[in-house]
């Protein structure tokens, strides 16, 4: 039998290449793993040295001045992200509404819709029975603040809940366009020495809820359009693409915008130990909150899709990071797009349920709101019933679904409640020692169930579009195959 040298020759060869690559290939691997996750590694790094700068210059008493030229850099970079926030949103939602087909468009509306008002009420009762069972305010030997002017600030709003569902709805239709990108409605009370009149006037700010409506709607309307409504679409994909292109090079200076975001939150606190020593408690009972939270939404993807959930968290990390040094998830869009992207999402899906998060979802703040309400309860000795505790959930649920896309909103949220159950708001100023904390925690995990609550839609979406083919397979199969299924033996 004839042997094949040559072959036999380079099939050694050939294994003997391989074999010599293994140790060049091992470390080539460790390379791409860095070259992989430098943004997320630098990222941690400037969170180190932002805590480094922050208790090195604190030792020499910052003024008020050198404390605002620290926190520059960090205000430049979170105001380059917030200027594409706004045409980033409004051109993919409208985008993705314009190339759904309506039957597709309902269902994935009412999926995301349903998923995130579900998971602002989990939000709400596992901040309430996290706060119930741990009762951070009856452990603690701190003293309510007196009033002052700031605390003056929180109780004197006379905002009612009605006045945060008011706002909502004036907000959700706006009467002007351009308006709706500039300022939103808000509900304030003016004192006219012995009488009280409220007054909805503008307030700067984007007006997101007012933003998501009006693309959804101009969206619609390009779609029924159909020929003459191309060169519209046109012109907000081009739009698209380029924001995008513009956001990911403003995001290549995330190490260095939140190593000085964060040196500056640290070195303005005043007695920043004596903060984590008195409200640890309050702080714990958050955390646990949330980290319930996320378990819960893992627990639902598995259900969902039957595949590993925590495959999810290897795309999560970059925008987990920019959420929590911005305290906005909004600012994280243009990461978590491209996290849905690699972890296989539908763009369709993901460019819908992304926005339509940043504009209702706030199961962190929800967390947030009714453990600070039953804290400053338990702290000046309130005994709420049950009746109120109940209250207080749905209050915090329903004003969830209204909180403004701004740092520390969920603090005006936490005053109103107060006030709407009874509760003394004096204590509420005590909160904000640790707020800056807190926020970028809630902020955190808010753009990490973004992402959960994408795939989540994905899953549920593809197992009922499934079903369905399924069903029209069966209707359309002929009578005869119906018959013989019917006859099968069991």
């Amino acid at each position: 039998m004839a042997v094949d040298a040559s072959g036999f020759a380079s099939s050694h060869l050939s294994e003997d290449l391989r074999a010599d690559e293994v140790p060049a290939k091992k470390g080539n691997k460790c390379l791409g793993c860095l070259k992989d996750n430098y943004f997320t590694l630098a990222t941690l790094a400037g969170v180190c040295v932002g805590f480094a700068i922050a208790f090195g210059i604190r030792t020499t008493k910052p003024s008020a001045v050198a404390l605002t030229w620290i926190s520059m850099p960090g205000e430049i970079y979170l105001r380059l992200l917030q200027m594409t926030i706004l045409p980033l949103i409004a051109s993919n939602i409208l985008l993705v509404i314009a190339a759904l087909e309506p039957k597709k468009n309902g269902r994935i509306s009412i999926i995301g819709v349903s998923y995130v008002v579900l998971i602002n009420l989990l939000g709400a009762a596992i901040g309430t029975t996290c706060a119930s069972i741990i009762k951070p305010g009856s452990r603690q030997l701190i003293t309510p603040p007196p009033s002052s002017s700031g605390d003056s600030a929180l109780t004197g709003t006379g905002l009612t809940v009605s006045d945060v569902f008011l706002d909502m709805f004036y907000n959700l239709f706006p009467d002007n366009i351009v308006g709706v990108t500039i300022y939103q409605f808000r509900t304030e009370v003016v004192n006219f020495t012995t009488l009280e009149k409220k007054t909805v006037s503008n307030k700067p700010g984007t007006n997101m809820i007012g933003v998501l409506f009006v693309s959804i709607a101009f969206g619609a309307a390009a779609r029924a359009s159909k020929e003459k409504g191309q060169p519209f679409l046109d012109f907000f994909e081009s739009l698209a693409d380029v924001v995008t292109k513009l956001m990911r090079a403003f995001l290549q200076l995330t190490p260095v915008g939140v190593c000085f975001m964060v040196a500056s939150s640290v070195a303005s606190r005043t007695d920043i130990q004596s903060d984590f020593v008195q409200l640890g408690l309050f702080i714990a009972t958050v955390l646990t909150g949330l980290a319930i939270h996320f378990i819960l939404i893992v627990l639902v993807l598995l259900a969902a899709s039957g595949k590993n959930p925590f495959r999810l968290l290897k795309y999560s990390v970059q925008p987990y990071l920019i959420s929590f040094a911005t305290t906005s998830p909004a600012v994280a869009i243009g990461e978590i797009y491209d996290g849905l992207d690699r972890y296989g999402v539908s763009p369709l899906i993901s460019r819908f349920t992304t926005p339509l998060c940043s504009a209702m979802k706030g199961d962190g703040p929800a967390i947030f709101i009714t453990s600070s309400v039953l804290f400053v309860a338990q702290q000046a000795k309130y005994n709420l019933d049950l009746g109120q505790v109940l209250l207080v959930l749905f209050l915090t649920f329903a004003s969830s679904l209204a909180v403004p896309n701004i740092p520390s909103a969920s603090m005006v949220l936490v005053v109103t409640v107060l006030s709407s159950v009874g509760v003394p708001t004096e204590g509420a100023g005590l909160l904000f020692a640790i707020e800056w904390l807190l926020d970028r925690c809630r902020s955190g995990s808010g753009g990490l169930s973004i992402m959960y609550i994408a795939a989540t839609t994905q899953a549920i979406y593809d197992r009922t579009k499934k079903d369905t083919r399924e069903a029209e397979l069966e209707d359309s199969a002929p009578e005869s195959v119906k018959s013989d299924k019917e006859n099968l033996p069991v």
